[in-house]
């Protein structure tokens, strides 16, 4: 028994060092960037609603007395909750305020028309903008539970009570059905239902999409459908098809119409978020590119760099908007894009002294083609319709990126590129474990003979 616990503490203590890729992070004050229509997008920040108009300065809609807690934007409407209590639904166009409310306790709310329903934990409220109570509901009838609004639709909303179970109400306050996601554990005579984790829930129509370890639908509250994908980073939805990216870089489509696995691919790297635009999905990736692929097979389109971090994008009408870490708005209508590239890997591990090499692949026939690399002295060579640049890794340890900058006669586009520099390859940690091991026995078997004589 000693001798196994030995084995896994040197196991542990081999691959402490061993290198990992992970997204860098900086403070920034923008939470979420939010497409109007094709002239102006939406900026929530820590605490403060900002319109911008393309080509114009921003405008600042609303300034939070606290800072913003939870948001979610509607068609027109954007409601809020800041850390004072305050409850605001705002006209994401003017800023105006249309509903407020004080709360000691919240827990989620959705908008209808003019129709506010909003959850206190203890009670689910419908009050019109003008403030007339439609309906109340109490956690008494539903069991004691406490109640969170999840997601609404233009039939209903779901709510998920704190057991676990998951309920469509319409906006006359009627239930439609109920879905339970727990599981119950107990000792001896004593019993307690937990509620599973969920990540996310999107609900369309009467039809409830929860994403936890699997994808499940349920409608009229039979599941038609569930699958298992993994741990979820993020989501979106068209008409007809979910697209989610998973902790391993995995994107996979389903089917709505028909339920089921459309296709599954691996991401080029790490993906933050991902959103959906008629055929053309759009990918932020943690190396600071964004991908675009079609969405009805996953095949690439496309691949952008805005050099720097991005905080938060959106994808809507063919554009992208971004926000970098920086404060900068940056804007790319999909059809400037050009020449059209893609890299399957931007990402590269290698030694002191050698070299970093990535292939990037055309789309489309460019003429007048050319290929630089910033900031760096770089080996290019382009092939048909392959461009390979070999990066020299240089004399120490670090980890640095670098920009190509692909022109032709069409225009320019721009790849981040990333290389990570090591004393040796990723394999000599677990070689220390090995070496450790061998050297564990040497000296535990000769003092186990002289025990054993």
């Amino acid at each position: 028994m000693i001798f196994i616990v030995l084995l896994v503490v040197i196991a542990c203590v081999g691959t402490l060092g061993a290198p990992f890729s992970s997204q860098e992070t900086a403070q920034s004050g923008v939470k979420a960037v939010k497409i109007l229509d094709k002239y102006s997008v939406l900026l929530v920040g820590e605490d403060y609603v900002d319109l911008v108009k393309y080509g114009k300065q921003r405008t600042r809609l609303y300034e939070a007395t606290a800072p913003i807690s939870w948001f979610k934007i509607f068609e027109k409407k954007i409601a809020l909750f800041q850390k004072d209590g305050r409850f605001l639904v705002l006209d994401s166009t003017t800023g105006q305020v249309v509903f407020k409310r004080v709360l000691s306790m919240f827990s989620g709310a959705c908008i209808h028309n003019d129709l506010v329903v909003y959850s206190n934990v203890s009670h689910l409220l419908a009050v019109r903008e003008s403030g007339e109570l439609e309906w109340v509901s109490t956690k008494k009838f539903f069991g004691n539970n406490e109640l969170e609004i999840w997601d609404s639709s233009d039939k209903g909303l779901v709510i998920r009570l704190s057991n676990g179970t998951f309920i469509f109400i319409d906006f006359a306050g009627k239930t439609h059905w109920k879905y339970s996601l727990s599981r119950t554990v107990g000792f001896l005579w004593l019993t307690r239902t937990i509620p599973l984790p969920v990540i996310d829930l999107v609900v369309v129509g009467e039809t409830m999409i929860v994403v936890w370890d699997n994808v499940t639908i349920v409608s009229g509250g039979k599941v038609v459908f569930s699958e298992r994908v993994g741990m979820c980073v993020s989501m979106c939805l068209s008409e007809d098809s979910l697209y989610i990216i998973t902790i391993d870089r995995k994107l996979v489509a389903f089917s709505l119409k028909k339920p089921g696995r459309l296709y599954e691919l691996t991401a080029p790297t790490y993906v933050v978020r991902v959103c959906v635009y008629e055929d053309l999905l759009a990918l932020q990736g943690s190396d600071n590119n964004i991908y675009l692929l079609s969405a009805s097979n996953g095949s690439p389109y496309a691949m952008i760099s805005f050099e720097s971090p991005i905080a938060a994008f959106d994808f809507k009408y063919n554009i992208i908007t971004a926000v970098l870490f920086s404060g900068e708005l940056i804007t790319k209508k999909i059809d400037e894009i050009h020449p059209r590239v893609f890299a399957e890997k931007t990402e590269e591990w290698t030694r002191i002294g050698e070299y970093a090499v990535f292939k990037i692949t055309l789309l489309e026939e460019s003429r007048e083609l050319s290929v630089q690399v910033e900031k760096i002295s770089a080996e290019v060579k382009v092939s048909n319709s392959t461009i390979l640049i070999k990066v020299p890794a240089g004399s120490s340890v670090k980890s640095f990126n670098v920009v190509a900058k692909i022109s032709s006669s069409k225009g320019e586009v721009k790849v981040s590129l990333r290389i990570y520099v090591t004393k040796s390859n990723r394999n000599f940690y677990y070689w220390v474990v090995v070496v450790a091991l061998i050297a564990l026995l040497i000296v535990l078997i000769p003092t186990k003979l002289i025990k054993g004589s």
